[in-house]
């Protein structure tokens, strides 16, 4: 497959690979072109609100959950919450945030954090956007982290990893300790701080 376009990132993808061993438990929240490339080597589980992507990747476990409006404690759109809770598994290694698509909002992933174990690292896609950049800094705020912010060409993603994370390979930690990323200040790095990163992971990641 190709990476990038609709698609995640090829250094999202490298970043994954050196995180997590083979058979970890990935849990994603929208599924593309790129669930086919993580199931090659991870069990994924995926929720996905569009009928016309269930199925798509024969390999990974969809979970189809259709999108609701709920009023409470704000308006917000997001997947029907019932069904998420009784069929995401209960220790996923990471959680991908890459739905729903960003017309709609990823916005209602705020209200719904206790659908899901929060201790397990978490990526949010396309935060070079706005709402996607906002939705990354609350969630780390709330879990009391500072996100690792990678950019490849226009394209970021955020990292929300706690310190000690058992399900994230030693070789992980390792490289970002090499990359001095405890020197940062603030609950999110600037794009050109991000871009700073990116030259010193690049060794490491590609």
């Amino acid at each position: 497959m190709e990476f990038g376009g609709w698609a995640i990132t090829q250094q999202l993808y490298n970043v994954i690979r050196l995180m997590l061993p083979d058979n970890s438990v990935i849990l994603e929240f929208g599924s593309g072109e790129g669930t086919i490339a993580l199931c090659q080597n991870y069990e994924v589980h995926s929720v996905e609100h569009d009928e016309e992507w269930v199925g798509h990747c024969v390999e990974t476990n969809y979970i189809h959950a259709p999108l609701k409006n709920s009023e409470s404690p704000v308006n917000h759109i997001w997947y029907d919450d019932k069904i998420v809770q009784a069929r995401v598994p209960d220790s996923p290694d990471l959680i991908i945030i890459d739905g729903p698509p960003g017309v709609i909002g990823r916005g209602g992933i705020l209200y719904h954090m206790d659908s899901f174990n929060c201790s397990t690292p978490i990526i949010v896609d396309d935060v070079d956007r706005n709402e996607e950049r906002r939705i990354s800094t609350e969630i780390a705020e709330e879990l009391g982290i500072i996100p690792v912010i990678f950019t490849e060409g226009s394209r970021s993603f955020a990292l929300l990893m706690s310190e000690g994370d058992e399900s994230v390979s030693d070789e992980f930690v390792g490289a970002l300790d090499g990359a001095l990323h405890r020197l940062r200040i603030g609950p999110i790095v600037d794009p050109l701080s991000a871009d700073a990163i990116k030259a010193q992971l690049e060794d490491d990641f590609g």
